[in-house]
């Protein structure tokens, strides 16, 4: 099954996609920070130029009818994770520590394998194209006055390992039925999209540009490059507990590194690394007794902007990538996930709470791939 999904050809995705729309059904995508700074390069676009607006162009022409912020779901995890950190911290409980993220699929397949000793200190919170997933089958179709299994999902993503994401399942009441439906439906990467909108015919330079739906925070989309994830929870849990500060030390792209973070009365550890390489070295680290409270781990150069499901490029391309990504995430006037009035909105709509019933049931997996 996994296999199947991981070498779907990109004729039968479409194929599988279009009869999706022929039934009636809601065509949701989702796009990730890392394919609008880097779908360009595909159309002779200067590296790193934000197409955020182009791409929910291009998404529309091919038939999508919503077009959402993937980094709506980084807001969330977010959200959640700065309020089990406090718990924890505030316990003076440090067995769970560190804790590991888990945007991250390709690190997590790797640690599930080589690590399987680590799994209970990575987080249970969906990925971010999970985390929107949901949103768009429970939350969206609520509003849109639909079924989930009416809504049909489709992560536009940087990484090719995405696909396996498809197969997590959540299940849904309908009527007396219990039906098993996906967060995600169908993964399209960065080169895939690029080269459906080539069999369309379509021509990228003239495609109108739309505003996102549900923008999220500067520190949400920061997510794809390496050091974002710490950067987005460190400094959102900065203003959980007031403190108006923003950390921008983690914006470096060496391989590995280690940080001592002073926020209000905590000091925080935290490492970051990027390739399975650097992994095992914080590994042997931590089982020599060097503490930390949060490790980010991404699989790929540099994080999701290197990912697999991009262009091809050189080590200096995808450096100037996650320039790119760090700057565009920037111009974003809403800093945290405490700023997202999306959010905030839709929990108080749904009546949930971070960590409660409502929560857990929406956005923490019961099985991780």
């Amino acid at each position: 099954m996994a296999e199947e999904i991981y070498m779907n050809k990109l004729d039968d995705l479409i194929n599988a996609i279009e009869a999706e729309k022929k039934k009636g059904k809601v065509l949701v995508a989702q796009l990730a920070p890392a394919v609008r700074i880097t779908l360009g390069e595909e159309f002779g676009y200067n590296v790193g130029e934000d197409l955020t607006k182009k791409c929910v162009g291009l998404l529309k022409t091919l038939g999508f009818d919503i077009v959402i912020d993937t980094p709506l779901g980084a807001d969330i995890a977010v959200y959640e994770e700065v309020h089990i950190l406090k718990e924890l911290l505030d316990s003076k409980d440090l067995s769970y520590f560190p804790m590991f993220n888990s945007c991250c699929i390709g690190w997590k397949m790797y640690a599930k394998r080589m690590h399987l000793d680590l799994m209970p200190h990575v987080s249970s919170i969906g990925s971010p194209n999970q985390i929107v997933g949901s949103i768009a089958k429970n939350y969206l179709a609520y509003q849109q006055n639909k079924y989930p299994d009416d809504i049909v999902v489709v992560g536009i993503m940087p990484c090719t390992l995405k696909k396996f994401e498809t197969l997590n399942t959540f299940e849904h009441k309908k009527g007396n039925t219990i039906v098993k439906l996906k967060y995600v439906d169908y993964v399209v990467t960065t080169t895939e999209l690029a080269e459906w909108s080539r069999k369309k015919n379509i021509d990228f330079s003239q495609v109108a540009e739309y505003e996102m739906i549900n923008p999220a925070s500067k520190e949400g989309t920061i997510f794809g490059v390496t050091g974002g994830i710490s950067e987005a929870f460190i400094n959102a849990f900065a203003k959980y507990i007031g403190e108006e500060k923003e950390i921008l030390d983690f914006r470096q792209d060496e391989k590995s590194r280690k940080y001592k973070v002073k926020i209000g009365n905590y000091e925080l550890s935290v490492a970051i690394v990027f390739g399975v390489g650097q992994l095992e070295h914080i590994l042997e680290d931590i089982e020599n007794g060097e503490f930390f409270h949060f490790v980010e781990v991404m699989y790929c150069n540099s994080g999701c902007v290197g990912g697999p499901g991009q262009p091809r490029a050189s080590d200096t391309t995808i450096e100037e990538r996650a320039k790119a990504m760090r700057n565009c995430s920037d111009k974003i006037k809403k800093t945290t996930c405490f700023d997202n009035g999306a959010l905030l909105e839709m929990y108080k709509n749904l009546n949930m709470k971070p960590n409660n019933a409502k929560a857990k049931e929406m956005f923490f997996l019961k099985e991780q791939n």
